[in-house]
């Protein structure tokens, strides 16, 4: 991830509205993720607003593959992107970088689920994201 922020985000700066957080409740999400193993957060990196069904048609044709995805918008320029298998999800790691719109899509795992809460996503995207999910 380090070697990323070097390549692509050493001119980014964070505006002072995102340096504050964004919270992402349980009516936002609802049950999204239950059941779901497999899951990515995708935060595009542009400043105009990102056309949520542009990047859903594009990104669940490109990432679908073998198996199914799904991918809900979750906060602005934040999706949430979870696969039916282990194989899918790696796959789109694999094949990163990623772009839209010619800005940069970051995707980050999601691992700690435990207690129905995603954990992990402060230091990784630099916003608060809790609440219950499950």
């Amino acid at each position: 991830m380090e070697e990323l922020e070097e390549r692509f985000g050493a001119n980014l700066r964070l505006l002072d509205r995102e340096q504050h957080g964004v919270r992402i409740e349980e009516d936002e999400v609802g049950n999204f993720l239950v059941g779901h193993r497999f899951t990515l957060v995708a935060k595009v990196l542009m400043e105009k607003v990102v056309p949520k069904e542009g990047f859903v048609g594009v990104f669940s044709r490109s990432w679908k593959g073998s198996s199914e995805v799904s991918i809900k918008e979750v906060a602005e320029k934040r999706f949430l992107v979870c696969f039916a298998n282990q194989l899918g999800m790696a796959r789109v790691l694999d094949m990163e970088p990623w772009t839209f719109c010619d800005a940069q899509v970051l995707l980050v795992e999601v691992h700690d689920m435990m207690c129905g809460r995603l954990n992990s996503l402060q230091e990784s995207f630099g916003y608060n994201c809790t609440g219950s999910l499950l």
